[in-house]
């Protein structure tokens, strides 16, 4: 009876060792750690915006071109060219001198003594002047646009009181197509000028 319980003992733990099942655990393999990215802090070159690939920007339709010529001042001018096509004109200033202007030019530029130039000008009729032009510089003016007066309307007409008529580039240019001396070599002008800007011109009558 004795070897029968010892032989029993020895069979329990061997049959309980045949019943269990022996799990493994899982490790979880090791990776290695990816290197830290290096995060530059220069400043990143700026993108060119829409605006740099635009062409420059042009003067809008009808804008004037800004005048860059000699100074203009209301004077008497001769217009001595002019451009249809464009309305531009080539003016030549002058001061149209009489009394004392006329005696002080006499004297200073010619040579009179005081008396004679005196007397010479007030033997002047009244159209009578000196016409002082020392500046060959010639002011170039865009008549389009501007309020014009002529001694002609466009038809080569004079009025029969010698009023001059109120003119548009349109009569200037009828004028000038029908004969260009009418414009250029019958009577000269007067350019009236308001703070640095041509404001009108017109053709004068000076018998």
């Amino acid at each position: 009876m004795k070897k029968i319980a010892v032989l029993f003992c020895l069979l329990i733990p061997l049959l309980l060792a045949a019943c269990v099942k022996i799990y493994a655990v899982p490790v979880s393999p090791v990776t290695a750690t990816p290197a830290a990215t290096a995060i530059s802090t220069a400043s990143p070159m700026p993108s060119p915006s829409a605006s740099s690939f635009l062409p420059a920007a042009t003067p809008a339709a009808g804008t004037p071109t800004p005048y860059t010529g000699p100074a203009l001042y209301t004077s008497y001018a001769y217009m001595v060219s002019y451009n249809p096509s464009t309305g531009y004109a080539d003016f030549d200033y002058f001061d149209l001198l009489q009394g004392k202007d006329a005696v002080k030019w006499l004297v200073s530029q010619e040579g009179y003594s005081q008396a004679e130039a005196e007397k010479v000008v007030a033997d002047f009729a009244d159209s009578e002047f000196i016409e002082k032009n020392t500046n060959p510089q010639l002011r170039t003016i865009d008549l389009s646009g501007l309020p014009l007066k002529l001694m002609y309307d466009k038809n080569g007409n004079m009025d029969d009181y010698v009023k001059s008529f109120n003119a548009t580039i349109a009569d200037l240019n009828a004028l000038y197509a029908l004969d260009s001396s009418l414009v250029l070599d019958s009577f000269f002008y007067k350019v009236h000028v308001t703070d640095g800007t041509v404001i009108s011109v017109e053709q004068v009558y000076w018998p």
